[in-house]
């Protein structure tokens, strides 16, 4: 099992257990903000959230670590903005009266990451696995390292 105290939750490198990481400076006592999962949590049975890298109204996406292929992944949460509430649980709920607009957004946001899991386009990220849970959806991806 991942030793999530050995690994930075913001770059996905070894941290030899030091509190910041020595490879991008991240603070391993830093926590995700209001509405995010907490850093740590892992969802799918095998991706461990990492630091939060985006919040739009589509939703939140976040550094991730797929435990099984011991990579860094690249996480996408749908959590529309002003429709979507986090429990104390980590589940989603809908605002009352957003439950047709939440649930319409949340099929095409899975069916457009099927989607963009089976093409094969080089200009393209590869989403490798899509699935739902916590009365939400989430996108993996491949995580490629680039200047943010």
């Amino acid at each position: 099992m991942l030793d999530t105290e050995r690994i930075c939750m913001n770059c996905m490198n070894e941290t030899s257990g030091e509190q910041v990481c020595p490879v991008c400076g991240f603070d391993s006592a830093s926590k995700n903000p209001k509405n995010c999962l907490p850093i740590k949590t892992v969802i799918g049975g095998r991706y461990v959230i990492g630091n939060a890298k985006a919040v739009n109204g589509e939703g939140i996406t976040y550094m991730g670590y797929d435990t099984v292929t011991e990579t860094a992944v690249t996480v996408k949460e749908y959590f529309p903005l002003g429709i979507a509430v986090r429990n104390t649980d980590n589940t989603v709920s809908i605002s009352a009266g957003k439950e047709y607009p939440f649930n319409e957004e949340l099929l095409e946001f899975i069916e457009i990451n099927k989607k963009l899991g089976e093409q094969n386009f080089p200009a393209l990220v590869p989403v490798l696995d899509v699935f739902e849970e916590n009365g939400t959806a989430f996108a993996v991806s491949q995580h490629f390292v680039s200047i943010t």
